[in-house]
């Protein structure tokens, strides 16, 4: 069980050193969440939320802490209600109180929500011990990066399915928004869904030339970077040495009923491999896709017992792999990849 954090310690000194404590502009009133009725005043940069203490108090064991605080007497109110300074964006703080209100675009079970509104849900739910709120937004998280493989192969990889971005381009699953993905995990220790991740990054459709030599600024934190490349190249090398094997050894089973068509089945499916445009992920392709690669079906003129032979190597194989993936990326074992939260 996680240790409780300090009440001072989340909220912060209100000191004018604080980032998101003050700002030199007059704050301004939420629209949407300025109560008349309102006991207790959050600032959030530059924004002010006029909301209940009771509401707070009622979701997060931090406020009820903070209320049991007696108000000094020197400090300034509005409207008879006292003034909590808070290190967050104001973006978080209105999703987070928007969603404890009950707001319809946001409790809506039919709605997706977008991503800046699950990160809220995540930084806040964790820092102010909001688990609910946490745990709903960390589920969402983890089935669009499953640590399974059987869930892996059920993402939706046209689109996104548990949160929403803008769509600004024809393949919305695209770099820049992986990236966000992952120095969001950095951010706040969110290690799961790091192997899925990284290995989609992977995948086809990646510009990742543009991202590595055509820019100077890192795309994620540098220690996901050296996870990343120590990955790719190890799953490269494991597409041929492994997921592969089986190629090598169809027309020369003992059960092969037909050994000069499926040895020259074989070579055909070598050069396939070999000539095949290389992205790691293809590890994880079921057979299936591996199938659709080839015109009219050929690899169906293997005879069945090279057929089911392949189809049953080439499951285990990407099983065995999945199986160990995060190692690959300096990552503790599946059963050892916990979050920090």
């Amino acid at each position: 069980m996680s240790k409780r954090r300090r009440t001072d310690d989340v909220l912060g000194s209100g000191r004018p050193g604080n980032a998101h404590a003050f700002s030199v502009e007059p704050p301004e009133k939420s629209e949407q969440l300025w109560f008349e009725d309102g006991s207790i005043v959050l600032q959030a940069e530059n924004t002010q939320f006029k909301v209940h203490r009771s509401i707070l108090a009622k979701n997060s064991p931090i406020f009820a802490d903070l209320f049991k605080i007696p108000h000094p007497a020197s400090e300034p109110t509005i409207d008879g209600c006292p003034i909590v300074h808070l290190q967050d964006s104001a973006e978080d703080v209105k999703h987070v109180l928007l969603i404890l209100y009950g707001d319809r675009e946001y409790v809506n079970p039919g709605r997706v929500p977008h991503f800046s509104v699950v990160a809220a849900m995540i930084r806040l739910g964790r820092k102010y011990e909001i688990d609910f709120m946490k745990d709903e937004a960390l589920s969402r998280l983890k089935r669009e990066f499953p640590t399974t493989l059987e869930e892996f192969d059920d993402v939706d990889r046209t689109g996104w399915t548990h949160f929403t971005f803008p769509t600004d381009t024809v393949h919305d699953r695209e770099c820049k928004k992986l990236y966000a993905m992952i120095r969001f995990a950095y951010e706040c220790n969110i290690r799961s869904i790091l192997p899925s991740l990284y290995v989609e990054l992977m995948g086809p459709a990646r510009d990742l030339d543009n991202v590595f030599y055509l820019s100077n600024e890192l795309p994620m934190p540098y220690d996901a970077l050296r996870s990343f490349v120590c990955g790719r190249d190890i799953l490269l090398s494991v597409r041929t040495q492994e997921t592969y094997q089986w190629i090598r050894e169809v027309g020369t089973l003992v059960s092969c009923k037909s050994r000069v068509k499926c040895s020259g089945m074989s070579r055909r499916l070598v050069l396939h491999v070999l000539n095949d445009p290389v992205y790691p992920s293809s590890v994880f392709h079921k057979w299936e896709a591996f199938e659709a690669g080839f015109e009219n079906g050929t690899i169906k003129e293997l005879c069945d017992p090279c057929l089911q032979y392949a189809k049953r190597a080439h499951k285990e194989a990407r099983e065995a792999v999945w199986t160990v993936l995060p190692t690959y990326f300096k990552l503790p074992e599946w059963d050892k990849l916990t979050d920090d939260m």
